[in-house]
């Protein structure tokens, strides 16, 4: 590999992995090298801890042109860092804390887009802008037992979700009937899991022995499912595109199974496509209606968290729609997956949730140059 210094690098920054080569997500990232090549771009793979501050250089692995197997290499620091750490928890963080800090103090080096923090902190964000504020489902902290009752006796049936969790990881549907509780969702494995509770006490202390300590959220139970009762939601795809400018990159419908609180695909869900899926739970003319809802809320928030949050470069935001055809903003993900769209049949999704981040990528190495020159 002559001539590092003379190329333009794009370095995809993950967690290791205990397999080799020790990463997840190989498919997305080889693509992403493929389409890098075509660009005039040097893309990698690369951890934060393995940094060498001194000799400007990190250690990673990249795929060649014409080469099916990975390449492990030492690169110069990358002109140009896409963030696809996922840690799983603090401790995890803990280990690469330093590492990203010094990247992210390096004049020389950008960010595609900086992780959003938690749901908590997005849902605070988003709450203070009038225009999309009737979409977000009222949403609290919770905090100790006193606030869980109250919502009891409020609403009867709540939704309790981890304020740092995906996949539907660790999310509970909670109920009330009389003096017993009765509970299902999915456990931190992502396996179902079902209780009945014969008194508040028990319950919780089964809840607290399964939150030990993580920050969860507590929000009305929503009916979002389709007239067969599948639960559901609307993944939307927003990237900025090759002119830094957000564009609709794709969206798909995450339909679960009948048993399950949560539409994840992880969890045993299908995705489908949108229109032909409202057309068949809402009618030609409410289905036209909801989908202007979702591209007039789906090209809204990124513009709304940039204000407060500073640069992104891609968002998944989950949208419900509850059995009225209102639609709900129920997440942001900052780091999104894109199985929903290898899943569909219409490529123009798939191909485009893929390339955006590298011409992305571009567009900040050409704009850096620019202003150098």
């Amino acid at each position: 590999m002559n001539d590092k210094k003379e190329r333009s690098y794009v370095g995809i920054m993950v967690c290791e992995k205990p397999f080799s080569p020790p990463f997840s997500d190989q498919l997305f990232y080889s693509r992403l090298c493929r389409i890098g090549y075509k660009l005039g771009i040097f893309v990698f793979v690369f951890f934060p801890n393995r940094l060498n501050v001194e000799e400007k250089s990190v250690k990673g692995y990249t795929l060649l042109p014409g080469q099916q197997a990975w390449v492990e290499d030492c690169f110069p620091l990358p002109q140009v860092v896409y963030d696809r750490c996922f840690y799983t928890n603090k401790i995890s963080y803990a280990q690469y804390r330093d590492s990203i800090r010094k990247l992210k103090g390096n004049p020389d080096i950008r960010f595609l887009g900086y992780g959003l923090k938690g749901k908590w902190n997005v849902h605070q964000m988003l709450m203070r802008h009038e225009s999309i504020r009737s979409s977000l489902p009222e949403t609290k902290k919770l905090l100790n037992r006193q606030v869980l009752r109250n919502e009891f006796i409020r609403r009867g049936t709540l939704i309790l979700k981890p304020e740092s969790g995906s996949q539907g990881k660790g999310v509970l549907l909670l109920t009330r009937e009389g003096d017993r509780y009765k509970l299902m969702g999915r456990n931190l494995q992502n396996e179902p899991i079902e209780r009945t509770f014969a008194t508040e006490r028990v319950m919780h202390q089964w809840l607290s022995a399964f939150i030990a300590g993580r920050s969860y959220l507590i929000q009305p139970y929503l009916l979002l499912n389709t007239c067969d009762g599948d639960p559901f939601d609307v993944r939307c795809l927003m990237q900025k595109n090759r002119k830094g400018v957000w564009e609709v990159a794709g969206t798909a419908v995450r339909r679960g199974k009948a048993d399950n609180i949560t539409s994840n695909l992880s969890g045993g869900g299908v995705a489908q496509e949108l229109i032909p899926f409202l057309h068949k739970e809402f009618g030609e003319e409410k289905s036209s209606q909801i989908y202007c809802s979702i591209l007039e809320l789906a090209t809204q928030i990124p513009e709304i968290l940039e204000q407060h949050h500073g640069r992104l470069a891609e968002l998944g935001i989950d949208l419900g729609i509850d059995t009225s055809g209102k639609v709900w903003i129920l997440e942001a993900n900052s780091k999104p997956g894109r199985s929903a769209f290898t899943r569909l049949s219409d490529p123009t999704a798939r191909i485009a949730s893929i390339r955006n981040p590298i011409y992305y990528a571009r567009y900040l190495l050409d704009t850096t140059r620019r202003v150098i020159s």
